[in-house]
């Protein structure tokens, strides 16, 4: 009996981690298609306890007088990214059909992942990069 619970939580599981992959790769195949560049701003890091050393970088970004809030998951260190990352700007693309979904570039993945060249502007994030 103990044996067919684990089972059917490791089934559970790897179901959920499926779904979330298919909906990241939805997502980014939705940026790909269409999107449009704005400036965003990072304006929290909050750090994930229960994640193994994750943050979630919060941004704001304004399209037309209205203003949207997302965030973006992190390895960097929750300290460089107060002391570094926090009220600075990055570029954003969002779909121009639903204009609260979006992403925030800043590393050099970011950019190559929507096919896009990394800036030289933004070397200087390449020091406190993703681990």
């Amino acid at each position: 009996m103990k044996r067919k619970i684990g089972l059917s939580v490791v089934f559970v599981i790897v179901i959920a981690y499926a779904v979330g992959l298919y909906n990241d790769y939805n997502a980014v195949q939705i940026l790909l298609k269409s999107h449009v560049f704005t400036s965003g701003k990072i304006t929290r890091c909050k750090f994930l306890s229960k994640t193994g050393g994750a943050l979630n970088m919060y941004y704001e970004y304004s399209v037309n007088g209205q203003v949207f809030t997302d965030f973006n998951r992190t390895q960097i260190d929750f300290s460089d990214c107060e002391q570094y990352f926090l009220s600075r700007s990055f570029p954003v693309i969002y779909n121009p059909n639903e204009k609260d979904f979006s992403v925030i570039l800043i590393f050099p993945q970011n950019f190559k992942r929507y096919g896009y060249s990394f800036p030289d502007s933004l070397k200087w994030v390449l020091k406190y990069g993703e681990k």
